[in-house]
């Protein structure tokens, strides 16, 4: 069994090739908020943002966790290459916050564009 090493061969071979090209709006962010776990700050160092953005998006939101989730990809979203779900979904897999849910939620949305 061969290994891939690249994110977007891990993701293709993952069977989500749909979602490569499917890029997140601000409404799924919202939506997704409520399902990403409580993991929800290593699935942002996985998509890139650096610790002191995670630690300012928990500072501006204390006791509001989807929200600061939201604020997380919302941030991701304008990275140059963010926003892509497949990169989403396959952080949200490495970091074990990832649901059913988030996945269907995102390949229905894909189907649709």
């Amino acid at each position: 069994m061969e290994v891939s090493s690249s994110k977007s061969e891990r993701t293709a071979s993952s069977g989500d090739y749909e979602l490569s090209n499917y890029i997140i709006t601000e409404e799924d962010a919202t939506n997704l908020s409520h399902m990403i776990g409580s993991h929800w700050e290593m699935v942002g160092v996985g998509l890139g943002l650096s610790i002191r953005t995670i630690e300012q998006i928990k500072y501006d939101n204390p006791y509001k966790c989807r929200l600061a989730i939201r604020n997380m990809l919302v941030k991701w979203m304008e990275m140059p290459g963010g926003g892509v779900a497949s990169n989403l979904v396959e952080s949200c897999r490495e970091y074990y916050a990832c649901d059913y849910e988030l996945v269907q939620y995102l390949r229905s949305k894909a189907m649709k564009k």
